[in-house]
């Protein structure tokens, strides 16, 4: 008795992960600094945060650069050891993230906008600190309003 080896064909390779000739390729490069942490009460949120509602206005839209219908008054803290992988903002750092004076900067106050208002966008942001306002670790807290 005679056997035949059969081979199975290989599957076919995957798709290129380069767009098709007939779409543009864009690059998006972030115009101003995005590493923060938030430097919030975690336990009163609303006593560091400041929210504003100014509801839709007639025309505007997605990717619109100003007058966003909310927006989030925040206290931040630049943090410059958040890296970047693969061209993107690398997995958010553990909370606390300033777990040391040197490792944070000084608190300074953003707007934080609707997703749909900016090109780039960061969905987490890590905690600075935790613990109680005026803790060892902490610096005095100014009131957002």
């Amino acid at each position: 008795m005679r056997t035949t080896l059969v081979r199975p064909t290989p599957p076919p390779p995957p798709p290129s992960p380069l767009p098709s000739p007939s779409f543009s390729v864009h690059l998006a490069q972030p115009t101003s600094p995005w590493r923060f942490a938030l430097d919030v009460d975690p336990a009163s949120p609303g006593s560091t945060l400041r929210f504003e509602s100014r509801g839709y206005r007639s025309g505007a839209a997605p990717w619109n650069h100003s007058n966003w219908p909310t927006s989030i008054a925040a206290r931040l803290r630049p943090l410059p050891t958040w890296s970047v992988t693969a061209n993107s903002a690398a997995e958010p750092p553990r909370s606390p993230a300033c777990d040391a004076a040197a490792r944070c900067g000084p608190a300074e106050v953003r707007d934080l906008v609707p997703h749909g208002g900016t090109e780039l966008r960061i969905g987490e942001l890590p905690v600075a600190f935790f613990g109680p306002p005026g803790d060892g670790a902490r610096s005095p807290r100014i009131s957002v309003h």
